[in-house]
């Protein structure tokens, strides 16, 4: 790399039930263990309850070399866990109530606003009481950090008010392709395909990059030089499609401060996207072999 990059995601962490399956999950601690499984160092923060299900997330997130030292812990409180019904499904917006865990603006927290070269926050951080003043004043206090805006509208879907907001402070811009019509009616648009939603997102706010991706339609990276690559849909099997988006965008960030091509970018995040949904959960780790594979140069 030109430079060793430091990251911090602020957002949530859970523990996901699939049947009989659990699996971490979240999609800042995704990221997170994503990216650092690439060889980025990278902190979390969020808030887990002081129970076994919180010390198991602590544990595993140290196995993929996260810093958990912004990780807050409450007394009390019960670590995030929700159920799906299928590998596909999305979170149900009932799965998060009044007692779910949000960080809160720690002293510790906002005093490392100005310590890392990426910044990840999620918009499901937004809605929340705690966690949307956290990032509001987290991202005040931070420098020019290369700030990563990821929008899901699965679990609660942002105002166009929080839209707006992360769009004015983002680098990069990340969209699930399946989401476009819930945005562009948020945002007042007309149904946009993806090039040309990626294209009016930096005209009007912009970010550097537009990211649009879907696991089972390929994805669209823009920036705002004016160039424009896509991908399609390259696996032969798909096992469980959580994390694909996490895996895209941490190879895509790894990439981007490699000084790899838009091209190579793109393709790479693909790739490792694909490595993670031919695996069971979202944080199955991956052989050394293959990461290589995604870090590789051109």
């Amino acid at each position: 790399m030109k430079k060793k990059p430091t990251a911090i995601a602020l957002g949530e962490l859970r523990w996901e039930d699939v049947r009989t399956a659990q699996t971490l999950g979240g999609s800042a601690a995704v990221f997170a263990c994503r990216l650092a499984a690439l060889g980025v160092s990278v902190r979390l923060a969020a808030r887990l309850g002081a129970d076994s299900p919180g010390n198991s997330a602590i544990a595993l997130l140290k196995n993929f070399g996260v810093d958990v030292g912004l990780i807050q812990r409450e007394l009390g409180g019960t670590t995030n866990c929700v159920a799906h019904l299928s590998v596909s499904e999305p979170v149900s917006p009932q799965s998060t109530s009044d007692s779910h865990l949000e960080v809160e603006p720690s002293a510790d927290l906002l005093s490392s606003a100005n310590d890392d070269d990426i910044l990840y926050f999620h918009s499901f951080m937004q809605g929340g009481r705690s966690s949307g003043e956290a990032l509001r004043q987290f991202v005040t206090q931070s420098g020019p950090s290369f700030k990563i805006y990821d929008i899901d509208c699965s679990e609660r879907v942002p105002t166009r008010e929080q839209l707006e907001a992360g769009f004015a402070v983002a680098s990069a811009v990340y969209v699930r392709g399946e989401e476009l019509p819930v945005l562009c009616d948020l945002l007042g648009l007309p149904l946009l395909e993806p090039g040309l939603f990626a294209s009016a997102i930096i005209e009007r706010f912009g970010p550097s990059y537009c990211l649009v991706a879907d696991p089972f339609a390929g994805a669209l990276i823009a920036s705002i030089v004016g160039e424009q690559v896509g991908i399609g849909l390259a696996r032969e099997e798909t096992v469980d499609v959580r994390g694909w988006h996490e895996a895209y965008l941490a190879a895509f960030v790894y990439h981007v401060f490699r000084g790899s091509s838009l091209s190579h970018c793109c393709a790479a995040g693909m790739r490792y996207g694909d490595l993670v949904a031919m695996t069971s959960g979202a944080l199955e780790p991956l052989p050394a072999e293959l990461i290589a594979l995604v870090t590789s140069v051109e």
